[in-house]
């Protein structure tokens, strides 16, 4: 049930140069992405959730919903962690061509786990009402303790996952196939990374759950109110389908610059796993803080009355 990640190819696991710069630039995209995409958050919150203002369109904020939800302040650590479990599944699987092919392979199964939280979270959504979606956040005088449980748990996991990489035991060694009868349907390495791409993607909805709820939860009531049924489904759509396509475009974009990175490193997995399981136990720890303490999350990220 477990698989050495160090034994990957037959390369020296010493490196004689650091490849420094690709991770710095790596850096740099995720304090951007994370700036960015609150600041897209800020704005629909107060603007459209509060000011009740859709003079944008219904269509045009389910899209800009959908880009608030997966770069919401509650979901800015999964993307790095993304990074460093993208490589980790990959590594596992030696036979997996790492290409952008591959990568588009991987960001599929991620975004198939995302709506298939999303689509139940919507149907929660209009069946509970607009009282649902506020009664999720954790950053509220009276903050929702079964969601914070949840995004501390989900912190937890992460620096499991991250310790047992920097052990030299691959995340997807447990789901390697052909172990077990109950698993004989994993023949190949690309259905076993599929499979924990998948998880990857409902875990990233779930650490997200209070933002993603609260943003999806304006253009799918105001299109129920004006347009019926239809109007759910073609709101529903475009708020999935923007989340399923930044996460495809996210995974096709790690797959490139690993391909800059296997060639700067000339095969060896080993350093290059050892920095991603450094990111998968920060972004853990740092979950975890932050939803201890509310205080420090709010300000970091929030620059609007919360009601």
């Amino acid at each position: 049930m477990r698989n050495r990640i160090g034994a990957v190819g037959n390369a020296p696991s010493r490196v004689s140069v650091t490849p420094v710069i690709p991770y710095i630039l790596l850096a740099v995209a995720f304090l951007l992405i994370a700036y960015y995409g609150t600041a897209i958050y800020n704005f629909f919150i107060p603007t459209v959730v509060q000011r009740r203002d859709f003079s944008l369109g219904i269509w045009a904020l389910a899209v800009i919903a959908g880009v608030a939800g997966f770069l919401s302040p509650c979901a800015f650590g999964m993307l790095p962690a993304y990074f460093a479990f993208f490589l980790s599944v990959d590594r596992a699987v030696p036979s997996s061509p790492r290409n952008p092919v591959r990568a588009f392979r991987a960001g599929l199964a991620t975004a198939a786990g995302m709506v298939a939280v999303a689509v139940v979270l919507a149907i929660v959504v209009l069946s509970l009402g607009a009282t649902f979606a506020p009664g999720l956040r954790v950053v509220t005088p009276v903050p929702n303790q079964y969601t914070r449980g949840l995004r501390i748990a989900a912190g937890a996991l992460l620096i499991v996952l991250g310790v047992l990489q920097w052990r030299g035991w691959s995340i997807a060694g447990s789901f390697h196939p052909g172990r077990t009868q109950a698993w004989s349907f994993l023949r190949n390495g690309r259905t076993a990374s599929a499979l924990v791409c998948f998880q990857f993607g409902i875990l990233y909805v779930l650490v997200a759950l209070p933002c993603v709820a609260n943003v999806m939860a304006a253009p799918l009531l105001a299109a129920a109110a004006t347009y019926g049924l239809g109007g759910v489904v073609v709101a529903a759509g475009l708020f999935l389908l923007t989340m399923a396509t930044l996460m495809v475009a996210t995974s096709v974009l790690i797959g490139l610059t690993d391909q800059h990175l296997v060639a700067r490193l000339r095969g060896s997995a080993r350093t290059v796993l050892r920095v991603a399981s450094v990111i998968l136990i920060a972004m853990g720890f740092t979950l975890i803080y932050l939803d201890l303490d509310l205080g420090l999350f709010r300000r970091l990220f929030f620059q609007f009355p919360i009601r």
